[in-house]
């Protein structure tokens, strides 16, 4: 279940070129023209995810939209993930066609799938920061916690706190929200 990178054709592939490629229910994702190919979620990702959404969704201020399943550009169009959870304002949805730009969203989430955890900790971490995301969450839904980074000078993330289940913390952004990994993991 780990992602795997595919050699590109000619030259390296752009967000564009993934409008073209099969709604299979893999996700692509880009890393500097490098294609990524990842399977679909597994079950207590996917369970994890819509629990996560469910809890944010109900504590949202109306001008921010909480989603999934969208492009996020990175700095260049050789560069896009497809985070698992974020929010945006809704104002900024309204100039987005195919793909939103890292610098419209305010969080990007990722639910950690079993082996995983250079992709999201560590390359996903790089370029949301490089890209302005103001927060990113990391969800490990096997150890049960959530680990909170918050951008800082320099763009790049200090790790605020890690949350384990069984304990509440209390978000500031991208609003409050009472967050216990207990609840979605």
């Amino acid at each position: 279940m780990i992602a795997r990178a595919v050699p590109p054709g000619p030259g390296p592939w752009t967000v564009d070129d993934l409008m073209d490629l099969p709604e299979d229910g893999n996700r692509y994702e880009l890393i500097e023209g490098n294609l990524l190919i990842s399977p679909p979620r597994w079950i207590p990702q996917f369970r994890t995810v819509l629990r996560l959404r469910d809890v944010l969704l109900a504590a949202r201020p109306a001008d921010l939209e909480v989603g999934e399943h969208v492009t996020v550009v990175v700095g260049s169009p050789r560069t896009c993930f497809v985070p698992d959870l974020w929010v945006a304002p809704a104002s900024a949805l309204d100039r987005c066609g195919a793909y939103v730009e890292s610098g419209e969203l305010v969080l990007a989430v990722e639910v950690l799938p079993p082996g995983e955890t250079d992709l999201d900790s560590v390359a996903k971490r790089h370029f949301y920061a490089l890209g302005g995301v103001a927060r990113y969450w990391i969800v490990d839904p096997q150890e049960r916690t959530l680990t909170v980074c918050a951008l800082a000078a320099g763009r790049t993330y200090s790790e605020e706190i890690v949350v384990p289940a069984g304990t509440t913390w209390r978000a500031d952004l991208p609003f409050p929200v009472d967050l216990d990994p207990a609840v979605f993991c």
